[in-house]
């Protein structure tokens, strides 16, 4: 017998679809008034009806996202003893999130650019997760989305390699959120 309205843990919005990706439904926080899509994570506050790219909070993440930790980047070793840089290589870094880690290699390649990734859950023997869904973000928009393979790899090819944003759905309660 309350007076407002009852809020669930997270409730779907009226199946509304996400102003960001188009794909993903709105989905209310159980701690805040802010609502997330589920597609890719943009955070969106309860008082704008369809917010442009620019208004929408950029620093704010649903309530129980994993940011990864960056635990190795190869730019930050130095290059063996006698080897110049002569262009762009590949990048390889590797995050952590909980029990998962994310090897990832950045090939700025001639055209297109490349981002190939594993998802491995440290709990599990197997090599890889398969099936999850994996998002590629650029500057807050949706470039591509795919699921890993049964060794847990994905693959992703576009143009420009800055302001790059990797969403894994491992589980719908703790998606990890990679800003490579």
């Amino acid at each position: 017998m309350g007076t407002g309205p009852k809020r669930q843990a997270e409730t779907p919005k009226g199946g509304h679809a996400c102003p960001f990706c188009q794909v993903g439904f709105l989905t209310e926080s159980r701690s805040s008034n802010l609502l997330y899509c589920s597609g890719c994570g943009q955070v969106i506050p309860t008082h704008h009806k369809s917010p442009s790219p620019l208004e929408a909070p950029r620093k704010a993440l649903p309530l129980g996202v994993q940011i990864a930790k960056l635990v190795f980047d190869s730019f930050r070793q130095p290059l063996p003893e006698g080897i110049r840089n002569v262009g762009p290589r590949a990048r390889q870094l590797l995050y952590q999130a909980g029990n998962f880690s994310v090897d990832l290699r950045l090939d700025p390649g001639p055209d297109p650019a490349s981002l190939v990734g594993q998802l491995m859950d440290s709990t599990r023997p197997d090599p890889g997760i398969a099936n999850v869904p994996v998002t590629l973000f650029r500057s807050g928009s949706r470039v591509s989305k795919t699921v890993t393979n049964r060794l847990g790899e994905f693959l992703f090819e576009f143009e420009d390699l800055k302001h790059l944003r990797l969403w894994i759905e491992t589980d719908e309660e703790h998606p990890i959120i990679i800003d490579v």
